[in-house]
C-alpha cells in the first residue's frame, strides 16, 4: 500500500484542474471564425460543399446547429475567410446564438436559474438513434482527466434518478416514443440538454426516411453544445457555466 501511495505522489494528478480555460491539442478541430475579409465575387463554394447546408453567404455565416466540423468549407475557401479554431466554448443558452458571423464569434452562454442542481446533478443520456459519437465522447467525462464527478455530476441508467435529460441522435422512429416517456418521467424542474449536431437539427440523418423529430417539437432546451461529435470539455463546461459554477 505503501508503495501505492508513493506512485500516487510520483505521478501527480492527470486530471484538467483548469477547466474553464483549458484548451485540446491544437490540432482540434474546433469554434469555426469567418474573418472580415471579402469574398470573390459570385462565389458561393463554402455553401456548395457543405453536406448540411450549415454554410451560408451574403453574408458568409455558420450555423453551428448543423456544422459538422469537416473542414470542406475552408478547404474550398480560396481567400481563406473561413478558419477553424480549436476553442470548445460550443454550448450556448440561446440557440440563435448559435450562427457564427463576423460580428457574432462565440455562442452565448448564461448561468440559468438551476440552483437546486448546483452541487449534484444526475444526468441521463437519452440516445436517439445516432452513430453512437457522442454517446463515446460523453463516457470520456468519466475518465481520470475529465472526472465529472469531482463536481458532483454524475450519468445514471434510469430516468427515475435523473435530474436532466442529456438527448443525443438525430431520434429516429423507433426512439419517437421512448423520448416522449422520458420526458415525461422527467419533470421539471429539470434540466434539459441537446448535445450534437444530430440532436439539434439531425445532422446528416435530417432527410432520413426513419427520422421522426416529433418528440422535440416545442421543447426549449436549456443547454445546447454544438459538435459531431462535442469535446468532451466543451459538455463539461457548457454544464459548469449553466449551473453558475
Amino acid at each position: 500500500m505503501f508503495e501505492s501511495f508513493k506512485a500516487m505522489g510520483f505521478l501527480g494528478s492527470r486530471g484538467i484542474k483548469d477547466v474553464a480555460n483549458a484548451l485540446p491539442n491544437a490540432v482540434f478541430r474546433g469554434l469555426p471564425e469567418i474573418l472580415d475579409i471579402p469574398c470573390p465575387n459570385a462565389c458561393f463554394r463554402c455553401a456548395e460543399v457543405c453536406p448540411t447546408y450549415a454554410v451560408m453567404v451574403n453574408p458568409v455565416r455558420i450555423d453551428l446547429r448543423r456544422c459538422l466540423f469537416c473542414p470542406e468549407c475552408a478547404r474550398a475557401c480560396p481567400t481563406g475567410k473561413i478558419r477553424f479554431g480549436n476553442s470548445v466554448d460550443l454550448a450556448t443558452t440561446n440557440p440563435q446564438s448559435m450562427v457564427i458571423t463576423v460580428e457574432n464569434k462565440t455562442p452565448t452562454l448564461e448561468a440559468g436559474n438551476f440552483n437546486l442542481f448546483k452541487r449534484s446533478l444526475s444526468l441521463f443520456n437519452l440516445s436517439s438513434g445516432g452513430c453512437n459519437g457522442c454517446e463515446l465522447e460523453l463516457a470520456e467525462l468519466s475518465n481520470v482527466r475529465y472526472d465529472i464527478q469531482r463536481f458532483g455530476i454524475d450519468f445514471t441508467t434510469t430516468p427515475l434518478h435523473a435530474d436532466a435529460v442529456l438527448i443525443t441522435g438525430p431520434m429516429t422512429q423507433n426512439m419517437a416514443a421512448v423520448a416522449e416517456d422520458v420526458l415525461r418521467v422527467v419533470q421539471p424542474p429539470r434540466v434539459l440538454l441537446l448535445c450534437g449536431a444530430c440532436a439539434f437539427s439531425g445532422g446528416v440523418f435530417v432527410d432520413s426516411p426513419v427520422a421522426n423529430r416529433s418528440a422535440l417539437v416545442g421543447l426549449k432546451p436549456d443547454l445546447g453544445i454544438a459538435g459531431c461529435p462535442p469535446h468532451p470539455l466543451a459538455v463539461l463546461r457548457g454544464i459548469l457555466r449553466l449551473l453558475g459554477r
